[in-house]
């Protein structure tokens, strides 16, 4: 039985939830494969959850600190950046500990295969115990942190340990110009497959005379809004995730242990959120137009941003307009947003790139 190892980003649920997308197609494609996962304590209670339904026993999971992520300061969506830094540096200090508790692991464990994303410390180890490493993300650390922070101490160790990755699978509506990697292969979108049924129920639920449209609002759980957002009762129905202070008879939030946020997304007519790639690609490949949070701050954000313009399926929106929705005119933006989709449907392309991970341990 051939062995897959995944580390995945603390920093909030998308990395997650697009591994998740890979690990439930590599089972469904090849049932003689041995799936760890290494993640944060949220994010491997999230994953349990979400893989429990395929009754596969070869799933291991093991709380792993892997990355810092971004800090935010207090009820924002601007970064800490004298936090950020201190933690940064803190933590590729700490890495030769890291690495030295994970050897043990891979004394006990055969492994095939380590899949990152984006955690450079995996190709340290994958390196130094002579194991096959992938790289799969949009973005690293590195660019953020420089982009961010500047130059810091200790910065040139997440660019010599991204740099010894074997392979690299590099997602849409980034700029790989911009990323360290000199070779890599362009990948498609991943998402985690909507259920038709429970999107036909959703909209049956929320919708019929009194609203017409489902708009759904999510800022991701790396960020947390406190002050209230009042909605208006008009015929838009909002559902929303944590980190955000809706106020109306016309909402709904889900709640912390919704595992399917896919089916909600693919049942809306819009989604409103912050450029978090994982919500931008469920909403992509369900054909769902998109107002995304303007946080020209973070190069991972502004990369997005300005793909999804090209495109055609969004537009932008700035924090003032997140707290005044009742004055947006929701049907101009969708009528406008969701005509490229009828020329460039995209698809969700999991499966494939599933298929082209196994290759990597036959």
């Amino acid at each position: 039985m051939k062995s897959i190892v995944f580390y995945i980003s603390d920093h909030g649920f998308g990395h997650a939830s697009r591994s998740l997308a890979l690990i439930e197609n590599i089972i469904h494609i090849d049932k003689e494969v041995k799936i760890f996962i290494k993640t944060g304590e949220k994010q491997l209670e999230f994953c349990r959850a979400y893989l429990s339904k395929l009754n596969f026993d070869d799933i291991y999971y093991e709380i792993k600190k892997n990355d810092v992520g971004l800090i935010l300061e207090k009820n924002s969506l601007k970064v800490d950046k004298k936090k950020l830094k201190y933690e940064v540096e803190n933590w590729i200090n700490n890495w030769d500990y890291y690495i030295y508790q994970e050897e043990y692991f891979y004394k006990e464990n055969k492994i095939d295969l380590i899949i990152s994303d984006i955690t450079p410390q995996a190709f340290i180890i994958g390196k130094k115990l002579g194991i096959r490493t992938l790289a799969i993300s949009n973005f690293t650390w590195y660019e953020m942190y420089v982009d961010l922070l500047g130059s810091i101490s200790a910065i040139e160790k997440l660019y010599e340990a991204y740099d010894l990755a074997d392979e690299v699978f590099i997602y849409p509506l980034s700029e790989p110009k911009n990323l360290l990697f000199k070779k890599y292969k362009n990948i498609g979108f991943v998402a985690r497959k909507s259920n038709r049924w429970l999107v036909q129920k959703i909209r049956e639920k929320y919708l019929g005379d009194l609203y017409k449209r489902i708009i759904f609002i999510s800022v991701g759980r790396s960020v947390n809004l406190e002050e209230e957002i009042h909605i208006k009762n008009d015929d838009n129905f909002y559902i929303y995730t944590e980190g955000l202070n809706l106020k109306g008879e016309n909402t709904y939030r889900l709640s912390i242990n919704t595992i399917n946020i896919q089916d909600y997304i693919a049942a809306s007519d819009l989604l409103i959120t912050k450029a978090g790639w994982s919500s931008v690609s469920e909403a992509v490949v369900s054909q769902v137009p998109l107002l995304v949070i303007d946080r020209q701050e973070v190069i991972e954000d502004r990369t997005t941003i300005n793909k999804l313009l090209e495109l055609g399926i969004a537009d932008i929106i700035d924090d003032s307009t997140l707290f005044n929705l009742g004055n947006v005119n929701f049907d101009e933006f969708i009528g406008r947003l969701k005509k490229p989709y009828f020329v460039n449907p995209f698809k969700n392309d999991s499966y494939n790139i599933a298929k082209e991970i196994l290759k990597f341990i036959k």
